[in-house]
């Protein structure tokens, strides 16, 4: 898995940790991880998962501090972004195999936020995560 932020920056060193987090974290919890850091020219998605008949597409939030909550980095545009993103990605798969599994051309969509916040030594302090989140 790769990760597209500039790891030299701190802020790209705290993205990395904190999408390496969610994504054990996911798999914890039963998803494959099929994409991860996907780009287009619109944007980027942090996460892509399978978890049963539902793709998860993840905005991750990572921060260090105790005077802001991961939450309060993801609105409205920016979901309405990850949306379009989404349904960019979904409709244009060309391979639709994980694991010699199809992904059933009906399988539902899920917009997800994983916030992580890290304590002083960058070690995981509190992980939330948000399913099926509207637009």
């Amino acid at each position: 898995m790769s990760y597209i932020g500039n790891l030299s920056t701190h802020r790209g060193l705290i993205g990395k940790i904190g999408e390496d987090y969610a994504c054990d974290y996911l798999r914890s919890i039963g998803h494959s991880i099929i994409a991860r850091n996907y780009r287009i020219r619109l944007g980027e998605i942090d996460i892509i998962t399978l978890f049963g008949n539902t793709v998860h597409f993840v905005e991750v939030k990572t921060v260090q501090s105790a005077k802001t909550t991961p939450g309060e980095h993801i609105d409205h545009r920016k979901m309405s972004k990850m949306k379009k993103l989404a349904e960019l990605y979904f409709n244009n798969m060309t391979v639709k195999l994980l694991n010699n599994e199809k992904i059933n051309d009906n399988c539902g969509i899920s917009l997800d936020f994983i916030g992580i916040r890290l304590d002083n030594k960058k070690s995981l302090e509190n992980i939330e995560y948000l399913q099926s989140l509207e637009v």
